[in-house]
């Protein structure tokens, strides 16, 4: 086992991260740009894609079970080898700083076009992953803990507002249900299945997570949920506004209201977003650290989150039309890391069986 944490986190801990880490991408511009390919039939996409990922994902918890106290990169080491393992898990932490890179822009981007239109954009970058980076200082404890504690109320609100936004709606956009297609919607599904890649990255915190035997449990249900809710958002999305906009929940936010005194209470969402938010990049920035340290078998590896930190936050003001680099460059990411993702578990799984791993 590879000791990079104090510390331990429950299974509920773990669904808490799941929830708050994948679930927060309804509330990007992930939604807008599925829709930019399969129209109405967007709200599909998530279920077909976590039934696309699925296998691969069985694939890889099968290796866990086999490679008890390993975490993903262990495993990489172990089945390819010390050279072969060092490229692949650079590619790993590639991804995850890409990832890291191009959502927290369009979040600072959200909040400086909606919300804080006079302060600098570098003023809130700074702010908000800095606020983050503090977050992940704090450990994965207090990363589980914070997710733990604050989902309940982040998932009411979000409730809240998928039933006023839905009863906004004309559920008669809808249609068609099918779009341009089943084979479109099953080509897109299989292309953004990477939508889900965040569940693999997290399963470099598998040996810190207590209750090992629930944790398949744990990942299952996490995973359903958010699917089932990232779709159900999209759906209330297309019935609302029809035609693609860059952030539909926000824009959401603003248009819904709670009876005819409660007009302007995007501030409410607002809140729940940002804790949401920061702890969902908290975790991003511990497990890039927790990654680099062990490629480069970095035990403490806790010094590599401030210059990380400010390495996300310079990469992040590079784009110079934010929206449609964030849009195009997410966009082409996401359909290269799926077939990364997709791929990934099968080719370790056939390695153990050609080593010979799986025999006994």
């Amino acid at each position: 086992m590879s000791n990079y944490s104090q510390g331990k986190i429950g299974i509920r801990e773990f669904v808490s991260l799941i929830l708050l880490s994948i679930g927060s991408k309804l509330t990007d511009m992930t939604p807008a740009i599925i829709f930019n390919h399969v129209k109405q039939s967007t709200w599909m996409v998530p279920i077909f894609s976590l039934i696309i990922i699925a296998p691969s994902l069985f694939i890889l918890l099968s290796l866990f079970k086999r490679y008890k106290d390993k975490n993903l990169y262990d495993i990489i080491v172990h089945l390819f080898g010390k050279y072969i393992g060092f490229i692949v898990g650079i590619l790993l932490f590639i991804i995850v700083i890409e990832a890291i890179i191009t959502s927290s822009r369009s979040y600072s981007d959200i909040l400086g076009t909606m919300y804080f239109t006079t302060t600098p954009l570098l003023a809130i970058y700074g702010v908000f992953i800095g606020v983050s980076y503090m977050v992940a200082k704090m450990g994965l404890e207090a990363i589980g803990s914070s997710a733990y504690l604050t989902i309940p109320y982040i998932k009411v609100t979000l409730l809240l507002l998928g039933i006023l936004g839905s009863s906004e709606g004309v559920f008669g956009r809808a249609f068609p249900l099918l779009g341009d297609g089943v084979d479109v919607i099953l080509k897109e599904s299989l292309l953004k299945s990477s939508i889900f890649g965040d569940i693999f990255v997290l399963t470099m915190i598998y040996p810190l997570v207590m209750e090992g035997k629930n944790f398949r449990k744990g990942l299952w249900m996490g995973l359903v949920i958010t699917a089932v809710e990232i779709s159900f958002f999209i759906f209330v999305y297309a019935i609302v506004f029809l035609e693609k906009i860059a952030y539909p929940f926000h824009e959401l936010a603003r248009y819904v209201r709670l009876g005819t005194y409660f007009t302007n209470i995007e501030t409410l969402f607002l809140g729940f977003w940002l804790i949401a938010a920061l702890i969902r990049f908290a975790i991003y920035l511990y497990i890039a650290s927790l990654l680099f340290g062990a490629i480069f078998k970095i035990k403490e590896f806790e010094p590599i989150l401030l210059p990380l930190t400010i390495i996300v936050i310079l990469a992040g003001m590079l784009p110079e039309n934010p929206i449609y680099n964030v849009l195009h460059y997410r966009d082409m990411l996401l359909n290269i890391d799926s077939f990364f993702f997709l791929g990934l578990p099968i080719v370790l799984w056939l390695t153990a069986k050609w080593k010979g791993d799986l025999s006994t």
